[in-house]
């Protein structure tokens, strides 16, 4: 039978200046720290598991005694440990101490009052040895084959507290608990002609708490004594010894190797895909050099290069150029059988090309492993581990101010609307769509990302496509709908108190159904007596020869409210016709509030009408419309116009929306649209030769057939 020696590495640390609780130009002194061969294995697997623990598997400690300062606590270093002068209490360790675990040796070494001198470096070795107990089950002579012949199942239960392990069935493994622990243990198994459940309390005058101390092992040697009826199991003998690792045992005797599992225990990893490449290590360990990995592969990924490797099982030790060759194209490294204990896969690379399936369904690639060391695998059969591709998650969106009645334009995808993956990445591999019905039919849009003769008021949804198979989140837009004007032809309208009432203290008022003037003010109240100019209303409809269309609306600029006077002089107005109200009428102030706007959710192109205007004293028309959200303007256009216009026609404001981005995500809510005989107050001489000097009436403008245009 093969033997093999175990053995420690010198082990030397280090202690980087940053991390220092002193100064460095304090450091007079410093450590030089190994490692001495104290324990060895005597019987079974015991605590061979780590085999030779490497330098890295061990931490070290050195606390500094009189002040409690650590001068240094993680993973052995190659160089001199600096420190000041003083004396330190030094720690190494190597596992994890659980309270009860299967092939899991616990080692320690500390040594106290260890002094540093000025200008000195103190040599030390740590003797370290087993810290936790532990336990093996072996059969006497020619007993296991008659232990298999009577029961279907058997094994020790090992039980510490709420923690159990079974060593079953001739394993070769060994029980670990805390030094100090008092375990119990228990032989269990079930009869092969019955089925029926056998057990068996391990007792003997030897476990005492002495059994159960640092680097002790517990020894059962079991069998089975012939009874009347069946067997009695017996336990022959129970050894404690003390646990070394200088002698030599059979390499059958050895633990299986261990699989370490992503990134140092992870079963599944999951990368998204477009991110950046993802750390995945697949290591594994063994007692002694490893002597074999076989490996196969799973690929959903349907890319070519991962297809090839699967349906094929892979032995390291016989592998081909041409299969290296492909494991390179997949850039997936490999490990070597170069005689040491570890090895490990490497797919970080790969990770960066891997793809999700169709529509972005994950796609599950799995990698099947076991390894072989001293004449064991790590396992019957291989075990799955598995990288896990997810898609990105992305937003699309439109802007409202991109949004129109019969259109839309879409934005391309911003960066901070990638909640997941690479922008970069996605957005040099992306389409965008739209359709008529969630999830139903998509069609691409143009370069431009626009979107014409849509339906007005109808929901559209769109969204971007990555490389053709990953969609974004859906987002829903809806385009405005077709809101035209009340009364837009002012046609409707009515009539209050008698019309031509010149000296009389009333005169009749016009207003229209959806507008508001100012004929409230126009045909204001005088206490004493009542002349033209604040007797007409400023705003009156008109027919026949002055109409355009059936009835047109007269606004003219008269001497009327805000300042008008009487006597030298008339202080002359503009009229308005405007969307909005007229509030707060004061007639002993000659004052009113203009209350601008309607509420109003779409996005015309413009406003048309038709006019005609006779200038007074070369007045400007002053006829605006604007778009607002919450009072901001989104959009205004406004006609000034001083010439002449004796005949009426055609008038257009073509609204200009701002593209700024804070005015592009607000939704109009307002719509602002008046139309002002002109843009000054004007002053009228009662002796000059004025147009209509009865009535003092200066500028005049007609307006008919007010309508939106949704250009878009």
């Amino acid at each position: 039978m093969k033997y093999i020696k175990l053995f420690f590495f010198v082990l030397i640390g280090f202690l980087m200046v940053e991390c220092q609780p002193e100064r460095y130009e304090e450091m007079k002194g410093g450590f030089k720290i190994s490692l001495g061969e104290d324990v060895t294995v005597s019987v079974r697997s015991v605590p061979t598991e780590l085999g030779k623990p490497a330098t890295d598997n061990f931490s070290l400690k050195i606390v500094k005694e009189n002040d409690g300062t650590i001068l240094y606590d993680g993973a052995y270093r190659s160089e001199i440990i600096p420190a000041s002068v003083g004396k330190y209490t030094v720690t190494a360790a190597c596992g994890e101490n659980p309270v009860l675990a299967l092939d899991a040796p616990y080692y320690k070494g500390d040594s106290t009052g260890v002094e540093i001198k000025e200008g000195q470096t103190a040599n030390i070795t740590l003797r370290c040895k087993v810290a936790n107990a532990l336990a093996s089950i072996v059969y006497a002579e020619g007993q296991l084959e008659k232990f298999k012949e009577l029961f279907s199942t058997y094994g020790v239960e090992v039980k510490v507290g709420n923690n159990s392990v079974n060593i079953s069935d001739g394993s070769k493994q060994s029980a670990y608990y805390q030094a100090g622990s008092i375990p119990t243990f228990t032989f269990k198994g079930v009869l092969k002609d019955n089925n029926q459940a056998v057990s068996k309390v391990i007792e003997s005058e030897k476990l005492s708490a002495a059994a159960f101390g640092a680097g002790k092992h517990c020894i059962f040697t079991l069998s089975l004594k012939p009874a009347t009826s069946g067997a009695v199991i017996t336990v022959e003998k129970v050894e404690v010894k003390s646990v070394t690792i200088t002698e030599t045992i059979p390499v059958s005797w050895l633990p299986a190797p261990k699989i370490c599992g992503f990134n140092n225990g992870q079963n599944s990893i999951t990368y998204i895909e477009t991110d950046n490449a993802l750390s995945a290590k697949l290591g594994f360990t063994g007692s002694s050099p490893i002597q074999d990995v076989e490996f196969s592969f799973d690929f959903q990924d349907l890319q070519e290069k991962y297809q090839v490797l699967n349906n094929k099982t892979f032995l390291l030790s016989q592998l081909s150029e041409e299969d290296r060759r492909l494991f390179n194209v997949a850039s997936i490294i490999l490990p070597n059988l170069d005689g040491t204990a570890s090895g490990q896969f490497d797919f970080t690379a790969m990770t960066s090309g891997l793809q999700t399936l169709a529509g972005g369904m994950d796609a599950v690639n799995t990698i099947n492993l076991r390894v072989k060391a001293n004449d064991r695998w790590s396992s019957e059969v291989p075990t799955a581990y598995q990288i896990v591709t997810t898609k990105p998650i992305f937003q699309v969106s439109a802007y409202p101010g991109n949004i129109w009645t019969k259109e839309f334009t879409m934005n391309a995808l911003m960066e901070e609307q990638v909640l997941s993956g690479s922008y970069s990445i996605i957005n040099s591999n992306i389409i965008y769509q739209y359709s008529t019905e969630n999830n139903g039919k998509w069609m691409d849009l143009n370069e431009d990302l626009c979107q014409k003769n849509l339906v007005p008021g109808t929901t559209y949804y769109i969204r971007g496509l990555y490389r053709k198979e990953i969609a974004s989140e859906v987002a829903e837009i809806k385009t405005y709908p077709l809101i035209n004007l009340e009364n837009g032809g002012l046609e409707v309208y009515t009539k209050e108190g008698e019309d031509g009432k010149i000296f009389d203290n009333y005169g009749a008022r016009f207003y229209w159904d959806g507008w508001a003037n100012l004929n409230e003010l126009t045909c204001d109240e005088c206490p004493w007596a009542a002349y033209a100019y604040n007797t007409r209303s400023g705003t009156r409809p008109v027919s026949g020869s002055d109409a355009y269309n059936g009835t047109s609306a007269w606004i003219a600029t008269i001497g009327w409210g805000y300042g008008s006077t009487i006597g030298g002089t008339n202080i002359q107005t503009p009229g308005e016709l405007f969307l909005g109200t007229l509030t707060n009428v004061d007639h002993g102030e000659d004052t009113a509030t203009k209350q601008y706007g309607i509420t109003y959710e779409s996005r015309p192109t413009g406003v048309s009408f038709w006019y005609k205007y006779m200038p007074y004293d070369g007045d400007r028309t002053d006829i605006y419309v604007q778009i607002l959200h919450d009072d901001i303007i989104l959009g205004d256009a406004q006609l000034q116009n001083a010439e002449r216009v004796d005949s009426y026609t055609l008038g257009t404001l073509h609204i200009n929306y701002r593209q700024e981005a804070d005015k592009l995500i607000l939704s109009p809510d307002k719509l602002i649209l008046v139309f002002k005989s002109g843009s000054n107050n004007s002053v009228y001489n009662y002796g000059s030769s004025g147009r209509n000097n009865v009535r003092f009436v200066g500028s005049e403008l007609y307006i008919d057939d007010i309508t939106l245009i949704y250009d878009k």
